[in-house]
């Protein structure tokens, strides 16, 4: 039997309060709840018409031997074994029959330190199957991000056909503009097209190397203001859409040491969720503005969110986390940002606000300040 000693300490959710009886004759329920409540213990009595379903976590229950012909395997099987730790209760070391013990027995009347172990061992046991099914979980998140791999490529292919044909029909309609039309308007906006294309194309050659470790051989520095302008020129259809007002205060001369797509990518997933959480709020706005500190420099998006619940702020960064529908999230987004930001020396965090804040902490080795003429 395990001794149980003042260091044997357990964890507060696991915790058994309440121990359950199922008892056919008043004497012997009578001695066995008396025996329970003389140990500490909360006593529930029930039987086999009103046995208790999905709790949490598995409760105690002790059975007199004499109930027995009543319970049935399917009961046994589909209420008591699902829900329970059951120990048969008898009379005298005489009366046990080994076809009658389930997960263990007791004598009445027992001892408080008998008890407590049964009590104990029990909350182990709930322990054990809470960690299982966690691991479980995360066997499975981790299976599911495996498997994306497996469609990566296929997914790559697709979109580099489609982004070329995109591209031709681009530039001959650039060279037709400018040979035939040569239509301001028309040229802005087939210039905008075509930087899009490249920026999937360069995308597309970034994810064939899917998890992989970055290096920062691509890495220079690219102006700050710029990236910030060019990742709102492609959302610039939701945000007018969505009538939500932006608010940029970036110096022009702040130069940023990164992977310029992979960059502008984390800028876009920050603010795509900054979109999608306001779209319906009365008052919807960004805000977008720098702090330079001792040692870094910090970029703050801002938007007029309410900020992202204590409950779930420590897990905003794990893969596969998402508090979007189904459809719509894909738990990813942040998990990406994080990543790709580590990898390129800066950290992502979540500020603690009235509103919902991010800020890129970028080291003063990451950054410069340049004259930038017009």
């Amino acid at each position: 039997m395990i001794q149980i000693t003042g260091d044997n300490e357990i964890p507060s959710d696991q915790v058994l309060s309440d121990i359950y009886i199922m008892a056919k004759e008043a004497n012997k329920k009578k001695a066995l709840r008396d025996n329970i409540l003389e140990s500490g213990y909360n006593v529930k009595e029930i039987d086999v018409t009103n046995i208790p379903i999905g709790n949490e976590k598995k409760q105690l229950l002790f059975v007199c031997n004499k109930i027995f012909p009543k319970l049935d395997q399917q009961t046994y099987e589909s209420k008591l074994k699902k829900n329970f730790h059951v120990y048969t209760v008898y009379d005298a070391d005489k009366d046990i029959r080994d076809n009658e013990v389930l997960e263990g027995y007791v004598v009445l009347p027992f001892e408080k330190s008998e008890l407590k172990t049964i009590v104990y061992i029990s909350c182990l046991k709930n322990q054990f199957h809470s960690e299982k099914s966690r691991l479980i979980n995360d066997k499975q998140s981790l299976e599911k991000i495996s498997s994306l791999g497996q469609y990566t490529g296929s997914l790559i292919h697709d979109l580099n056909n489609y982004n070329t044909i995109c591209m031709t029909s681009l530039d001959g309609l650039k060279i037709l503009n400018d040979s035939r039309y040569q239509d301001t308007s028309m040229s802005f906006l087939v210039d905008k097209g075509l930087k899009g294309s490249k920026m999937i194309s360069a995308l597309a050659g970034k994810y064939r190397k899917f998890l992989r470790v970055d290096s920062l051989n691509d890495a220079e520095f690219i102006n700050l203001g710029k990236m910030i302008e060019e990742t709102l020129g492609f959302l610039q259809r939701e945000i007018v859409k969505k009538q939500i007002e932006v608010n940029v205060k970036i110096p022009i001369d702040y130069f940023v040491y990164c992977i310029e797509i992979s960059f502008i990518q984390v800028l876009m997933n920050l603010l795509v969720n900054s979109i999608y959480a306001i779209k319906d709020n009365e008052s919807r706005w960004i805000k977008i503005h720098l702090k330079q500190l001792n040692n870094s420099l910090a970029l703050f998006i801002t938007d007029s969110g309410e900020g992202i619940a204590k409950e779930i702020r420590d897990k905003i960064f794990d893969p596969l986390f998402t508090t979007k529908p189904n459809e719509e999230g894909t738990g990813f987004g942040l998990s990406f940002c994080d990543k790709e930001l580590k990898e390129m020396g800066m950290e992502l965090s979540y500020i603690v606000s009235k509103n919902t804040v991010f800020s890129i902490t970028i080291p003063k080795t990451h950054f410069k300040k340049t004259m930038v003429h017009n």
